[in-house]
């Protein structure tokens, strides 16, 4: 706003529009690309974070839709049905994703404080079972690792990573978009 501001008060004290001067065009020519700048971090943020989080929480209160995934540490297929009467850290994950992989430590070191609290964590990936078990041998995790086997739409529509939805006794909570740390974790 302030460069759109600077930008139409220096025309109005050329008294002209177009710039005459190489000078005045340097100025314009970063004005414009600012503006620009601007207007394209704010269309990817909100399709980033906006609307992931606007998705998520239209269930805030009620229940998920219905997805399966399958869970490593269990080795067999489950769903959040599985997990109904325990407050769950879901978290959305790639193994792309440097952010993901940055706080996969302090997820665990969540989950090792607080499973006896009925804690569970639940990290999952729609990437493929091969890269994904590749990836646990060298990184084992003691929580929750898995990938989906059947998702859901809003699930599908969450296309930032990572992102960890709190549910509480089958009903979500809360959301929150990017990387986090165990203070955060343990605090939510």
């Amino acid at each position: 706003a302030y460069t759109l501001f600077t930008l139409i008060r220096s025309m109005i004290r050329r008294k002209y529009i177009l710039p005459v001067n190489r000078k005045e065009w340097g100025a314009v020519t970063g004005d414009l690309f600012t503006i620009g700048a601007s207007i394209f971090l704010l269309f990817i943020l909100n399709k980033n974070y906006q609307e992931p989080m606007e998705a998520v929480m239209k269930f805030k209160g009620k229940e998920l839709p219905a997805f399966q995934f399958y869970n490593t540490r269990t080795g067999r297929e489950e769903s959040m049905e599985n997990y109904k009467d325990k407050i769950v850290v879901l978290n959305i994950w790639a193994t792309w994703c440097p952010p993901c992989r940055r706080e996969m430590p302090d997820l665990d070191k969540l989950y090792a404080k607080m499973k006896n609290q009925g804690v569970e964590v639940i990290a999952i990936s729609d990437e493929d079972p091969g890269t994904i078990k590749k990836f646990l041998e060298k990184y084992p995790y003691q929580f929750n690792t898995s990938w989906f086997t059947n998702s859901n739409e809003l699930i599908n529509s969450i296309q930032t990573r990572p992102v960890s939805i709190l549910i509480v006794k089958g009903r979500v909570k809360d959301i929150v978009i990017g990387s986090r740390g165990f203070g955060f974790f343990s605090d939510w």
